[in-house]
Parts: C-alpha cells; sequence; structure tokens
C-alpha cells in the first residue's frame, strides 16, 4: 500500500512541476499529456513494445542456455574458465549493444543483430551466479558421489544444479532488467521496429509525451518479466527445487 501510494503522489508532483514550474511541454510533458499521447497512439506503442518484448524473450532464453553451457564446460573443464573469465572481463568494461553496428554489418539487419547483444548481456549476471551457486555444493557431498560411481553429468544435475538454483534465480532477476536495455540498446542501431525505433521517431519529432509514452510501455513488459522471474522461482521452492 506505501508502495502505490508513493508511486501516486510521484505522479502527483510530475504533473504540478509539469503544470506551474517548466512551462514549455517541450522540456517537460505534463502526465496528462503522456496519457493522451498513449491512448491516441496507443496502437503503434504496443505494436513496437510486442516487438521488443520478444527480442527480451529471446535474448532472455538464449542467456539462460548460455550461461547453463558455460558453467557446464567451466566444471567439465579446467581450461574453460581461464578462458571464459577475460571473456567476462571484456563484457564488465563493454556495453555488448555497442557490437550492435558491427552485427549489422555481418549478420545484416534482423533480428540476430539485436538478439545476440541481449543475450550476451543478461548472460552475465545468471552465469556468474550460477557458478558461484556450483561452487557451494558441499565438497563432502561431491566426494560421495564420486565414490558412488556418479559422472560429472550426474553430480551436475543432482546435486550441483539443486544447490545453483536460489544463486541462479537472483542472477536471472538481475538479467531480466537489463534485458530491456540491451534489447532498446541495439534498436537504435539500426533495428525496423521496436520502442528503440518508436523512441528515435519521438526524438526527431520533438514528441516528448511519445518517449515518455515508450518509456512507461518499457517499465511495464520489464516488470511483467521480472514478475515471471518470481513466479519461476516459487515454483522451483515449492516442487523443493532449491
Amino acid at each position: 500500500m506505501k508502495k502505490i501510494l508513493f508511486f501516486a503522489a510521484a505522479l502527483g508532483v510530475w504533473q504540478i512541476i509539469s503544470a506551474l514550474v517548466v512551462e514549455n511541454s517541450l522540456l517537460f510533458p505534463s502526465l496528462l499529456d503522456v496519457c493522451k499521447k498513449i491512448i491516441n497512439d496507443g496502437d503503434r506503442i504496443f505494436f513496437h513494445s510486442m516487438v521488443t518484448y520478444k527480442e527480451m524473450l529471446m535474448g532472455m532464453l538464449f542467456g539462460i542456455l548460455l550461461s547453463f553451457l558455460l558453467c557446464f564446460s567451466m566444471i567439465k573443464f579446467t581450461f574453460a574458465k581461464s578462458v571464459v573469465d577475460p571473456f567476462f572481463l571484456i563484457m564488465k568494461c563493454v556495453p555488448m549493444f555497442i557490437l550492435a553496428p558491427l552485427l549489422l554489418l555481418w549478420v545484416g539487419m534482423g533480428k540476430l543483430a539485436i538478439i545476440i547483444p541481449t543475450t550476451l548481456m543478461v548472460s552475465f549476471p545468471m552465469t556468474v551466479n550460477l557458478y558461484k551457486g556450483i561452487q557451494a555444493a558441499p565438497i563432502s557431498m561431491i566426494h560421495l558421489f564420486e565414490r558412488l560411481g556418479g559422472t560429472k553429468w550426474q553430480i551436475f544435475i543432482k546435486l550441483q544444479l539443486p544447490y545453483s538454483l536460489p544463486y541462479f534465480f537472483s542472477g536471472l532477476k538481475v538479467s531480466s532488467t537489463i534485458a530491456g536495455v540491451a534489447a532498446i540498446g541495439s534498436e537504435f542501431a539500426g533495428a525496423q521496429s521496436g520502442l528503440g525505433i518508436y523512441i528515435q521517431e519521438c526524438r526527431v519529432n520533438f514528441d516528448l509525451p511519445g518517449v515518455f509514452g515508450a518509456i512507461f510501455f518499457q517499465i511495464i513488459l520489464t516488470l511483467s518479466l521480472l514478475i515471471c522471474c518470481h513466479v519461476l522461482e516459487r515454483l522451483a521452492r515449492a516442487k523443493k527445487y532449491c
């Protein structure tokens, strides 16, 4: 309830500032102008939102697969960690959507040029947290599995993975908040549709209500993705997977 009241108060302050402090709507549109824009141009914003949402979901899906693949490789092959660590260091220093212009040259205009940077950005938190969770498995239990003839794959699936799931879901929730930033940043480089393209069109036309409307829709998309991660975590806890 407090969060709802705080959010309503923030919207009220926004309207007051736009009406009394900043008189030029080109600099700071009012909340009513943004609402009118969403109502009048809702179909276009919804279309571009769904394009971005699909890119976010694809990036998350491939990011999950990549994180599991990298973690299993680091466990199975001792040299893999020394190869992956520099890659993650580069990922920390360089936002992956900067690669989008290069990917446009390499793979052409299309979804791949957006999904690849999104996948790389969201996979980093998941991989780091998943690997930490795998390392948290008790050594004594691992030795017990080995004495009983368990393979590395069986140890990973039956012991290390359940221990790592709480860590993984923490990384998954962080990645869900990054996915939208990565997708829209990649769209700026040369997509044909998506919220990034809609924001660019509004910026060129000095349509700030449209920009704020797109931001509002992006917040909804990110929150929905975050809620899905929370639901998946609760289901996993209810099934006692983690």
